[in-house]
C-alpha cells in the first residue's frame, strides 16, 4: 500500500520544472524521470531510491517528497539529506514536513522555521514567502521585509499581501492609496 501511495503521489510532483536553485540532475535522476515518463512507476522509483542511496541529492529530494505525500514516515531522512547539501527546495519541503507532522512540539517547530530561514536566505521566493506567511504574527517586521522584496521581483502573491495589508492596516502599515496603487499596477 505504501508504494501504491508513494507512486500516486509522483504523479502529483509540481517539482520536476524545477531548476535554478538545485543542483544539475545525476545520472540517476535523469533514469529515474525517463521511467516517469514512460509511465513505468516501480522503475522511476527504484531509480530514484537507488541514486538518493548513492547520495544524489536531486532524487533524494524527489524520494523524500514522494514517500512525504505517500504518508511514508522515513521521508523526513531523505529530505532531511538533501536539505543539509543545499537544495533550497528540499529544504522548503523538510521545513513543511517537520511542520505537519511534529505541530505542538516547539523543537521541531523551531528547527521547521530554521529550514525555511535556510531557503530564503538562499533567495528562493517560494521559500521567502512561506517564511513571510509564517513570521506574520511574530515579526511582522521581517515578514514586511520579506513581502517587499518579493514585491520588486514581481512575485504576485507577495504584491496581493501587501495591497490587503495595506488596505486592512496590517504587519504594521497605514492605508496608503498611492502605494497601493503602485502594487495593484504591477499585478497588471
Amino acid at each position: 500500500m505504501r508504494l501504491k501511495k508513494c507512486l500516486v503521489s509522483l504523479g502529483l510532483l509540481g517539482v520536476l520544472s524545477y531548476s535554478s536553485f538545485a543542483p544539475a540532475a545525476s545520472e540517476g535522476f535523469e533514469k529515474a524521470l525517463e521511467r516517469y515518463k514512460n509511465l513505468d512507476m516501480l522503475g522511476a522509483m527504484a531509480y530514484f531510491e537507488q541514486a538518493a542511496g548513492q547520495g544524489e541529492v536531486e532524487s533524494q529530494r524527489m524520494l523524500g517528497y514522494i514517500l512525504w505525500k505517500g504518508g511514508a514516515e522515513d521521508a523526513g531522512r531523505w529530505l532531511l539529506a538533501a536539505s543539509q547539501e543545499g537544495d533550497s527546495l528540499a529544504q522548503v519541503y523538510y521545513s513543511a514536513f517537520l511542520f505537519e507532522y511534529y505541530k505542538g512540539d516547539p523543537e521541531r517547530e523551531k528547527e521547521s522555521l530554521e529550514w525555511l530561514e535556510k531557503a530564503a536566505n538562499n533567495g528562493f521566493p517560494r521559500a521567502m514567502l512561506s517564511l513571510a506567511g509564517r513570521l506574520e504574527s511574530s515579526q511582522s517586521d521581517r515578514s514586511l521585509e520579506l513581502y517587499r522584496r518579493l514585491a520588486e521581483i514581481g512575485e504576485q502573491p507577495a504584491i496581493t499581501r501587501l495591497i490587503l495589508a495595506y488596505q486592512r492596516e496590517e504587519l504594521g502599515l497605514v492605508m496608503d492609496a498611492a502605494e497601493v496603487k503602485k502594487l495593484e499596477a504591477k499585478l497588471k
